[in-house]
C-alpha cells in the first residue's frame, strides 16, 4: 500500500487565514523549543535573540512587581475602608492677634505650612478654622488659601459694614492628582483699608479669659480612590512583553 503525503490545506481546509497563521506561529514556536531544549541553539548562534528573551523577562519581573504593589496598595485601601490618611491634623492656639494691612494679597507666616506626602494621592482635602475675623474699620477683605504657591484651594471675601464685627471663616477646598515630596500652605490675605485681624485676639476679654481657650484648627487629609488603583493595575497588565 502506498500512503500520500497530505498538504496543509487538505488537513485543515476550513481554516481561515488568521486561524492558520496562529496555527504556523504556533508550530515555529514548538519547533524553537525543541531545538532549545537538544541544545542546538545557543547564544553563539542566536545572541540578539537571547538577549531580547533576556530583556522581555526583565520587564516581566518588573510587570509582576508592579502588579504586587497595587495589589497590596488595593488591599490596605479596602481594609481602611478608603478612610484618608490624615497627614497634618493642627490644633492653633492663639495668644496674639495675628494682623494683615496690605492692599495686596501678603502672605501671613503664622498660617504656613510644610509637610511631606510618602504616596501620590488622588484629592487632598485641605481646611483651616480661624474662630474669629475682624476688620477695624467698615469695608473688604479677602482672604485666600494656597497650595504651593500657585493653586487657590479656597478664596473668601469679606464685607463688614462697621467696624470690629467678629466672624469666624472656614477656609477649604481640594487639590487633585498631588505627588509624593514636600508641599506647602500658606494663607495670603489682603483688604480694602484698615487693619484685618485673623483671628481678633485681645487678652482679658472673653477669648481670653474663659475656659477652654479660643482655637484654630488646620487639617490636611489625603485619599486614593480605589477605581484610580484598579485603572492602573489594568494599564500594568497592558504592557507589551
Amino acid at each position: 500500500f502506498f500512503f500520500k503525503q497530505k498538504t496543509a490545506y487538505e488537513i485543515a481546509q476550513r481554516l481561515v487565514g488568521s486561524e492558520m497563521c496562529i496555527r504556523d506561529r504556533i508550530m515555529r514556536l514548538f519547533r524553537l523549543l525543541v531545538c532549545i531544549s537538544i541544545g542546538v541553539l545557543s547564544q553563539n548562534y542566536l545572541p540578539s535573540y537571547t538577549e531580547t528573551l533576556e530583556k522581555r523577562f526583565q520587564l516581566l519581573e518588573e510587570k509582576i512587581h508592579n502588579q504586587e504593589m497595587m495589589l497590596v496598595m488595593m488591599r490596605q485601601s479596602q481594609t481602611k475602608k478608603n478612610a484618608p490618611d490624615i497627614i497634618l491634623n493642627e490644633e492653633i492656639s492663639y495668644t496674639q492677634c495675628i494682623t494683615s494691612s496690605s492692599v495686596t494679597f501678603q502672605s501671613i507666616p503664622f498660617y504656613q505650612r510644610i509637610f511631606t506626602t510618602t504616596v501620590p494621592y488622588t484629592v487632598l482635602e485641605i481646611m483651616l478654622k480661624i474662630p474669629m475675623t475682624a476688620k477695624d474699620v467698615a469695608g473688604r477683605s479677602r482672604i485666600i488659601l494656597v497650595f504651593d504657591n500657585e493653586i487657590v484651594v479656597s478664596d473668601q471675601t469679606m464685607y463688614q459694614p462697621g467696624s470690629w464685627q467678629l466672624v469666624p471663616i472656614t477656609l477649604e477646598g481640594l487639590v487633585q492628582n498631588v505627588l509624593p515630596g514636600k508641599h506647602k500652605i500658606e494663607v495670603r490675605a489682603a483688604v480694602d483699608g484698615g487693619t484685618l485681624n485673623i483671628p481678633h485676639y485681645s487678652r482679658g476679654v472673653i477669648e481670653d479669659s474663659l475656659s477652654p481657650q479660643m482655637k484654630g484648627f488646620y487639617t490636611v487629609k489625603g485619599s486614593v480612590q480605589l477605581k484610580q488603583l484598579l485603572h492602573s493595575l489594568i494599564a500594568l497588565s497592558l504592557i507589551h512583553i
